[in-house]
């Protein structure tokens, strides 16, 4: 996986479920997939973004505020 230290992910928000990109910002796609919009649904979408981020230099892991604050809403 390469080492960056900025991801982009990208949502398409459905009723039931969704579709999330996870990307460089060059354009470079690096994982596609869906999640129910269930706990595990996010439980799922963290663990992806988490496994890019710690393969980020310089993220410490972490995930935006912003981003948390959207999803859990």
């Amino acid at each position: 996986m390469p080492t960056t230290s900025e991801i982009r992910v990208s949502i398409d928000v459905g009723c039931h479920g969704h579709s999330v990109a996870i990307g460089l910002p060059t354009g470079e796609v690096l994982e596609e997939f869906d999640l129910l919009h269930r706990p595990e649904g996010f439980d799922l979408f963290f663990a992806h973004v988490e496994r890019h981020l710690a393969s980020s230099e310089g993220s410490n892991g972490m995930v935006p505020i912003s981003l948390l604050m959207w999803l859990c809403q």
